[in-house]
Formats: C-alpha cells, sequence, structure tokens
C-alpha cells in the first residue's frame, strides 16, 4: 500500500475521489477528479515519485487517458442534465479543445477509447417530454457522425470499453431495477466503425450488489471493479434536555434492505417507512415495543429507476397526513419522459387502495411535506420549468391541489440538491441547499424570508422541524463522517450524534444519489415524534472492496 497526499487546499473538507481508470504508460502518474459535495468537480495529476497532486482543471470531470497517455477526455460545461461539451487535453493540463458538443436536451455522462485509439465512445443522455434515452455511441475523433453501440436502460452503474472491442456494462436487472443487483453484460463492438457486431450478451447472474469503477488490464484478460452493497436502517432515540440531548439510539427494523421513515403515527407510538425488504418497495408501521413490522402496502408499483435530480431519496419517502389517518406517496409512471405523468395518492393507515390526490409531472416532482394537527396543510415542491425555482403549492388530502404558497431560486444543474422541511404548524418552510451551511426560512403568510446560518458548521444535508416548531434537527458532513445536529433558534448547533461513515463515491458525481439502484451513502436523517419525544433516524452503511474477474 501507497499513501499519497490530498491537497491542502481543500482544508480538511470531506471530498470524494474518482479515479481516472487508465494509468500514465509508464505506471508512475495518474488522474483523479475531486469531487467536494456541493461544489463542481476538478481534475487532478497524481505521481508516486513524490510530490502533491497537481491540479489540472476547474469545473471538469476526466473520464478517461487514451492508452497511449496522450490524450485525456473530459467533460465541461454543466448544464440541467449533465455536461454539454465533450473536451480533449493532456494530461498535464495543456492543449485543451472542445471535440463535441450536443443541444440542450442531450447531454455527455462519461467516456472511453477504442482499442486503436482513433473513436471516442460516450454515454449519451437524451431526455425528451415523452421518454428518457441512455446509450453508449462511438464517434471519430477526425469528425462525422455518431454510431450507436448499445441501447442502455436507466440505472447504468459503470462500463468499460475492453482492449479485445467488447464493451462491457453493469447495470441493475430489468425485472427489478431497484432491488440493488447489477450484472455484466458485453456487446462486441467494431473497433473501426464503432458498430455493434452483436447483440448484447449476459456475462455474469450475481444478486445482492452492484459493479462499478471497472478497469480491464492491458491484454484485456483481467477485469477489476468494486463491488458494493448499501443498506438503510432505522433507528429510535429519545430526545432529552429539550432535545438538546439524546439516549443511544437502538435498532427498529431488524431486516435487510433499504428503509426510510416517513414518519409517525398520531400517538407516537409507531414509525411509519418505506422500505425493499420484501424484495419491493412498501410501506410499513412498527410500533416502539415491537419486533415485527405490519404492512400498510406492500406494492408501491414503481419499477424503474428514478432519473437523478430532483430531490434524491425525499421523493421517494412516503409522508403521513396531518391527523394521522392517511400515508402520502407519490407513484412514478413506467415511462421516464419529464412529462410522463406522477399520481400522488393517499393510502389509508390501516391499510387499503390508494386514492388519488393529484397528479404532477415527473420533470417537476420533488417531494412533499404536511404540517401536524390541527393544521390540514400539506405542500407538494415542484420543479418549474426551467429548474430555476422550487415552486411550493398546498393540498388538500381529500380535495386535492390548492393554492401557491411560496417559490424559491434555485440552481437548476444536477450539483445543486436540496432539501426542505414544513413546520408543524403550517405556517413556515426552512430549505437549504445542501452541502452549504445557511438554512432560509420562508414565512408562508407575510411571504417574507429570512436567512439563518448556523453557528460553526457548513456541509448541511438535511433538515426537519423538531415538534415543537422551535428547533430544528440537520445532518452535516465533516471530514471525518457525519453528524446529527438539533440547531435552536438563536443559531447554535447542539451535536446529538456522530456517524463515523463517510458519503459513498461514485463513478458520476451528481447522478448516484440515494434513491437509485447504485445508492450513496447518506448522512443520518431524524424525523421526530409528534409528542416531541423520540427521533427515528435513517442510517446508512455501504459494504464495498475491489474485485478482479478473469477470463471472462
Amino acid at each position: 500500500m501507497h499513501d499519497l497526499p490530498e491537497p491542502e487546499s481543500f482544508g480538511g473538507s470531506q471530498v470524494d475521489w474518482t479515479i481516472v481508470p487508465t494509468w500514465s504508460r509508464d505506471s508512475t502518474k495518474f488522474l483523479a477528479n475531486a469531487v467536494p459535495h456541493g461544489r463542481a468537480p476538478s481534475v487532478w495529476l497524481f505521481s508516486l515519485n513524490g510530490g502533491p497532486p497537481r491540479k489540472l482543471r476547474n469545473n471538469a470531470f476526466a473520464w478517461t487517458l487514451s492508452r497511449d497517455s496522450s490524450w485525456v477526455a473530459f467533460g465541461a460545461n454543466l448544464s440541467k442534465l449533465y455536461y454539454r461539451e465533450m473536451w480533449l487535453m493532456r494530461p498535464d493540463g495543456d492543449d485543451a479543445h472542445k471535440l463535441y458538443e450536443a443541444d440542450e436536451n442531450n447531454a455527455f455522462l462519461g467516456a472511453e477509447w477504442s482499442p486503436d485509439g482513433q473513436r471516442l465512445a460516450y454515454v449519451n443522455l437524451y431526455q425528451g417530454e415523452d421518454t428518457n434515452r441512455l446509450s453508449i455511441e462511438t464517434r471519430d475523433l477526425k469528425g462525422g457522425p455518431s454510431v450507436n453501440a448499445v441501447s442502455l436502460p436507466f440505472g447504468l452503474a459503470d462500463w468499460t470499453w475492453s482492449p479485445d472491442g467488447r464493451i462491457i456494462t453493469s447495470f441493475p436487472d430489468g425485472d427489478n431495477p431497484r432491488a440493488g443487483t447489477c450484472n455484466f453484460w458485453q456487446t462486441r463492438v467494431d473497433p473501426h466503425t464503432g458498430k455493434p457486431l452483436d447483440k448484447p450478451k449476459r456475462l455474469t447472474d450475481w444478486s445482492g450488489f452492484c459493479m462499478d469503477q471497472l478497469s480491464t488490464s492491458a491484454d484485456g484478460m483481467r477485469l477489476t471493479f468494486r463491488r458494493s452493497s448499501t443498506q438503510s436502517v432505522i433507528y429510535i432515540a429519545d430526545l432529552q434536555a429539550n432535545g438538546n440531548r439524546m439516549s443511544t439510539p437502538r435498532r427498529l427494523n431488524l431486516t435487510e434492505g433499504r428503509s426510510y421513515p416517513a414518519g409517525w403515527t398520531a400517538d407516537s407510538n409507531a414509525v411509519v417507512f418505506a422500505s425493499d425488504h420484501l424484495g419491493q418497495r412498501g410501506i410499513f408501521k412498527q410500533s416502539l415495543d415491537t419486533d415485527t413490522a405490519e404492512a400498510v402496502a406492500t406494492d408501491l408499483g414503481d419499477r424503474l429507476p428514478l432519473p437523478w435530480g430532483g430531490g434524491l431519496i425525499h421523493k421517494e419517502v412516503p409522508r403521513v397526513s396531518p391527523d394521522g389517518a392517511w400515508i402520502l406517496h407519490l407513484i412514478l409512471p413506467v415511462k421516464n419522459g419529464s412529462s410522463s405523468p406522477v399520481r400522488l395518492v393517499r393510502i389509508p393507515a390501516a391499510g387499503g387502495p390508494p386514492q388519488l390526490v393529484l397528479t404532477t409531472s415527473l420533470g417537476a416532482a420533488h417531494s412533499l411535506h404536511c404540517a401536524r394537527s390541527p393544521s390540514k396543510l400539506c405542500v407538494i415542491a415542484e420543479l418549474a420549468v426551467d429548474r430555476r425555482q422550487l415552486i411550493f403549492t398546498a393540498f388538500d388530502v381529500m380535495k386535492g391541489r390548492d393554492r401557491e404558497v411560496a417559490r424559491f431560486p434555485i440552481q437548476p444543474t444536477p450539483d445543486a440538491e436540496y432539501a426542505w422541511d414544513l413546520s408543524p404548524e403550517g405556517d413556515r418552510i426552512a430549505i437549504l441547499r445542501r452541502s452549504e451551511g445557511t438554512i432560509h426560512l420562508l414565512f408562508l403568510d407575510s411571504h417574507a424570508s429570512q436567512e439563518m446560518p448556523v453557528e460553526h458548521w457548513s456541509d448541511l444535508q438535511s433538515v426537519d422541524w423538531a415538534a415543537d416548531g422551535k428547533n430544528l434537527f440537520v445532518s452535516a458532513l465533516t471530514e471525518t463522517g457525519s453528524r446529527l445536529l438539533q440547531v435552536d433558534s438563536r443559531r447554535n448547533a447542539h451535536l446529538l450524534w456522530k456517524a463515523k461513515a463517510n458519503v459513498r463515491p461514485v463513478s458520476t458525481p451528481f447522478m448516484e444519489g440515494p434513491s437509485t439502484p447504485m445508492e450513496g451513502h447518506s448522512p443520518p436523517w431524524a424525523v421526530p415524534s409528534p409528542d416531541g419525544r423520540h427521533l427515528a433516524i435513517c442510517v446508512w452503511s455501504t459494504s464495498a472492496n475491489m474485485w478482479m474477474m478473469e477470463n471472462f
């Protein structure tokens, strides 16, 4: 093992590093992308011969180094989808020039060189009103039209173009892409024309994990990859000293899989949560004094992985109505176009068929929250058409969509993610941009706003109102992990819990949040009980190691 220093310029903040899979030809240098949370990536050159890493470019993401070590292909100009431009530069950062440019409905997600180095393959994302498409295309470096090599499902984990001419992909199984199982497929491609020579062929039949960070040896006989699986469980803690302290958390659900706390029953005796531990996402509730959960709805109906952006995990989390009688849930469409309809339904807390509350679209839907009784207010957040505002609209659980109550300006690019919550009284919205240190308060009656910087903390990730409507629970990232905090009205932060795990790096930043099959790690976030005595805390864990496959 050989440790290399990180740049001092990051000042101890938490940074994800993604290594470009091709080394320099003399095996003494490699490229890596630094992805500080909530900020644009930068490209760095590391040397095994000593010395600090050297920054090559800001606001860019390097995908691949050519096989002769002469050129680096990287993405630039982050748009609403992803990078609109493909650039080349020398490994020392010189001679940078634009190679390809996509229109506003397309974006580049990654690149790889052909075995002879004369063509460049890249992942192309197309997002239309009726459908989204993901494909690997190739193009001659000297110009000419693009050639479709492989059509892909959404949820692509990673891919590579091996020296023997095979494009190898890793993506979730088609029957249930939310199950967290990926497999390898191969497509033989003519290295000169970029056209496929046969249909995709499955290479593996694995289950229970996904693979990314693919890299092939020079002779194409070995494939290394990161094999990982992610779980989230719910812990319960008792609040003490006006919410400034809490007891040691204890695990609520003993099942494996991914579970998200949605809320509490009105009497504060049971937690309502979504979980996939039965193989498909369902809604459950579990009392604090039992070890088993009661099913409310066992199949939430959606099979496709979510398109990236727009609330990440929060789009998947059901919410409990103010009176506790209903559970509200967004049902995602089979078609994944931006205008594809999304239904918001109510499900009786005692179980029963879903009933329509309102409709929105996949391109607009962000997340929803409800106040607590005696208020009857629920609010859905939707993205404006230009993705530069979050529009908050009130709705009645029984009557449907009502009036617009607030708007909040946001950045339209995928690196900007927002978390928010509605106060128990239904009179304020707390919202933050993830990885910043300021909470914004929107007052729904006066339409005023107020900034609330959190003293001595930055890199905030989630925000939830305390039951008293005065304090907030937030999570924050640190260099060594994450923290759960209580923030009072004077902006003082009280440490409740330390979590050691870091946020898991991904091969494509901004794309894989906790709602996609290649799940990232999210800091612990907390949902308080109505009586203010307990917290339901969502805690993520990831198991990952590097593996190698031979003679495949």
